[in-house]
């Protein structure tokens, strides 16, 4: 268990079954950060800490990202409609 702060704000450091577990503390005080450390290790060990999320394959981003840019496409295409019409 290590705390450490960058900057003004505090983080842990924490090494749980071979894995490093680092994060912000999100709080400039040195006793929050303790008791937040302290809940962050005790999550570990019952197994109850969240695990971070997965990354979506690159064929799943191209899909949202395209899909994203298509409708962001047919809204400017309206947009420029109306500001057409209007002027």
């Amino acid at each position: 268990m290590s705390l450490y702060k960058r900057g003004t704000t505090w983080w842990s450091r924490i090494e749980h079954k071979g894995k490093l577990h680092r994060q912000s503390l999100r709080t400039k005080s040195k006793a929050v950060a303790v008791e937040l450390e302290a809940v962050i290790k005790t999550e570990l060990v019952t197994g109850k800490q969240q695990t971070a999320k997965t990354c979506p394959t690159l064929t799943e981003f191209e899909t949202r990202l395209f899909d994203h840019l298509n409708s962001c496409q047919a809204l400017v295409a309206c947009l420029l409609q109306v500001s057409v019409r209007g002027a």
